[in-house]
């Protein structure tokens, strides 16, 4: 079994068939709980529930309910569970340390027994192969808030591909066009679609885009609910429980994965071939002791925290609605959520502390006056605390400033040259390109269209006639005219003897027709004159009919036809070669306009005139394109748009691009367009820090929005030392940062 091994072992001292067991599958903003049971070899279906969820404390309140929900029915606990997870969760590939903490704390605060984590791309090709008793060749996608991720599931496992974004048309075909470049091939037509929301708009819009250059023929979409998506989870988590496959059960009613939105026909008992899946090395992962060890590192201090904040013991206690979130924010990673949870405990712990909530916790000893004395050792131990913090806080934190500034809009036009290896110079409109190349090879067939007729020439023998009185010799070749103008060629040297009295002289030569063709077929006793010659001193005639000459039209590859196919080939190499450089230049700007061929091997299988019905052509270019970094060329143009200010300034990531134009010469670019700058006050340092050093928050707030230029500020301190934020009496250790007031 692999990677999962013990979790066999776990459930060896169970009978399978009175265990509840719980799939519990967690995307970036949803959770699907199903419960079922073993009965044999068949999965049974107890309870599905599903809920959304903003952040990792709701993430925990939502699953107890989901579960609860899911367990209406249940009549033993549910303790062992097996997480189903988005690509949302993992990190490189590999599942990362804040989402195995995330797991453990929910694991522990639910009383729960995790097992074991599969990615939902993994899950659907272990389902599709007991489905289908064959290896999967599909694209699943999973279009959820914020979020996009794709998978090929191809050669018994799935290859990965997110983006941290809305599901919208670009960065779909964005993202499966990075998934056909690691997979070096066209993808599969058949997609497995599972989306949280408006699944059945973005299947339409999925079959309305252009997506012929990704797939190898015409797609298909199927739709997943999220009772599939939850269910794929079980049977990878049962294969591992039975230690084979299972067998799929499919009652009257239950809906199998669904093609368009719509039931396909239903099957019961389908038993599929023993010899079991075994989840894969990188796709299926031991859980238990990692999400028991990974921990280890924050538990010192985030576990301190975590277990001051009062938690149900019991699902139960959480099957309640908490009050309506005030914080729906989408975070873009599992780290975001652990800072943003570890900052709220914080301020917790700041707001206890402040109200002396904590002395209703202090345990001491019986007696009032060991009581004075514990409760006075106490608070000088705290006041000994306090003091020591406000000395580090006045000596060693420093503070980044942010003040907030309303703005100016300036817009303009530009025009700049990005040059390889030079340096970047306002002065000149110049900033540095960099040149890099890349060799792509492809090959590629066309219908030949052209025609040609071809044939055979006619040939014979005549009769030359001699009327002078000299004998006269006809070179090979010479030309002689039928009477109704067919051209004919000697095929020899003849001599001809002068004539005898009124005999002329007489000799046989054969002949040719100059042109293929029927035409050529002369009847016997046909008169001849030489094309040079007097017909009064030289003729020919025939004795025989010629024979042999005949006509035919052919298919061959014209020159237009060579020319289409080369265009054709030259241009999808370019934008494979872009692919290529974009993909290992992910942080510079490649444009088409900027990229230049040189092909280095052109191989047609046929030449023009040949016959031929289909022609191919083997290519490889040599790319080069030069590159740059927008954030150099949004840094050039805030100094040119500060230049025109006195009192303004434009930062570079306040710089917007509106229109640009790219145009490529031998060596540089020629970059051009209009852009817009939110110009902001310019900053006196000295002079801000000067008001606002030694101050609290508020008291800088108030100092700096006296001066009319900046409406808020925001302070980060650090080490953050909890209550002591006042800004550092210590100017070098103020960092000062203008943002536009949004």
């Amino acid at each position: 079994m692999g990677a999962l091994d013990l979790l066999g072992n776990f459930f060896k001292k169970q009978t399978p068939q009175e265990t509840n067991y719980l799939s519990l599958t967690i995307t970036s903003d949803q959770i699907l709980a199903t419960i079922w049971q073993l009965e044999g070899k068949t999965l049974k279906f107890i309870g599905h529930s599903e809920k959304g969820f903003h952040n990792i404390d709701s993430l925990i309140h939502e699953t107890a309910v989901v579960i609860d929900d899911a367990a209406t029915k249940v009549k033993n606990d549910v303790s062992q569970v097996v997480f189903g997870l988005s690509y949302y969760w993992f990190e490189d590939g590999q599942i990362s340390k804040e989402t195995l903490n995330i797991l453990k704390n929910l694991a522990d605060e639910l009383e729960l027994e995790a097992q074991a984590f599969v990615p939902i791309a993994a899950s659907i090709n272990h389902f599709l192969k007991i489905e289908k008793s064959a290896i999967p060749n599909v694209v699943y996608l999973g279009l959820f808030k914020d979020f996009t991720e794709a998978a090929l599931i191809a050669d018994d496992k799935a290859t990965p591909q997110t983006y941290k974004g809305e599901a919208n048309e670009d960065n779909i075909v964005h993202i499966l066009e990075q998934l056909k470049t690691k997979s070096g091939k066209k993808l599969p037509h058949e997609i497995m679609l599972f989306s949280t929301n408006q699944k059945d708009h973005l299947a339409k819009e999925l079959k309305k885009m252009d997506l012929a250059q990704i797939f190898e023929q015409d797609i298909t979409v199927k739709i997943l609910s999220a009772e599939e998506i939850a269910k794929c989870v079980a049977y990878s988590q049962a294969a591992d429980v039975l230690g084979y496959e299972p067998t799929l059960s499919l009652p009257p009613g239950h809906e199998q994965i669904v093609e368009n939105a719509e039931t396909i026909s239903q099957k019961e008992d389908v038993t599929v071939p023993s010899g079991g899946f075994d989840f894969r090395e990188g796709e299926d992962v031991l859980a238990a002791e990692i999400l028991e060890n990974a921990a280890s590192e924050v538990e010192t201090k985030q576990a301190e925290e975590i277990s001051n904040v009062s938690a149900p013991k019991r699902a139960e206690d959480y099957a309640v609605e908490l009050p309506a979130q005030e914080d729906e924010h989408v975070y873009e990673s599992p780290k975001e959520m652990v800072e943003q949870r570890s900052q709220k405990h914080k301020k917790k712990f700041l707001d206890s502390l402040l109200t002396l909530s904590w002395l209703s916790n202090l345990r001491l000893p019986i007696g009032s006056g060991n009581s004075k004395k514990w409760l006075l050792a106490g608070a000088a131990a705290v006041v000994v605390v306090l003091v020591g913090v406000f000395f580090l806080a006045s000596t060693i934190t420093s503070a980044q400033v942010i003040l907030k500034a309303n703005t100016q809009s300036y817009e303009s036009d530009f025009d700049v040259s990005a040059i390889a290896d030079a340096a970047l110079d306002p002065t000149q409109d110049r900033i540095p390109a960099q040149l890099i190349s890349e060799t792509v090879a492809d090959s590629q067939q066309a219908q030949a269209t052209g025609t040609k007729k071809v044939g055979n020439n006619a040939k014979g023998a005549v009769t030359v006639f001699n009327w002078t009185t000299n004998a006269t010799t006809f070179d090979k070749g010479t030309i002689i005219i039928s009477k109704n103008g067919v051209k004919f060629n000697l095929d020899d040297v003849v001599q001809v003897a002068s004539r005898s009295a009124s005999t002329p002289g007489q000799a046989t030569v054969p002949v040719v027709a100059q042109d293929f063709g029927s035409s050529g077929n002369i009847s016997g006793g046909t008169d001849f004159t030489f094309q040079k010659y007097d017909e009064l001193l030289y003729s020919a005639k025939n004795d025989n009919a010629f024979a042999g000459g005949d006509e035919k039209q052919i298919t061959v590859a014209s020159a237009d036809d060579v020319g289409k196919l080369e265009k054709t080939l030259t241009e999808s190499l370019k934008q494979k070669a872009k692919g290529v450089l974009q993909g290992k230049n992910q942080q510079q700007q490649i444009d088409d306009n900027a990229i230049d061929l040189k092909v280095t091997k052109k191989q047609f299988d046929k030449k023009i005139d040949d016959e031929a019905t289909i022609i191919k052509l083997d290519m490889e270019v040599e790319a080069s394109v030069l590159v740059y970094d927008q954030g150099i060329l949004k840094d050039l143009l805030s100094q040119k748009a500060s230049q025109t200010q006195s009192k303004l300034e434009s930062k570079s990531e306040n710089i917007e691009l509106l229109q640009t134009n790219v145009k490529r010469n031998k060596s540089s670019l020629i970059i051009s367009g209009n852009y817009r700058a939110n110009l902001t006050p310019k900053l006196d340092e000295d002079d801000i820090k000067n008001k606002i050093a030694g101050k609290s928050v508020k008291g800088a707030k108030a100092a700096v929005q006296a001066t009319g230029d900046f409406v808020d500020l925001e302070a980060k301190f650090t080490p953050n030392l909890l209550f002591f934020s006042t800004i550092p009496k210590n100017k070098s250790k103020i960092t000062l940062k203008v943002e536009v007031n949004k």
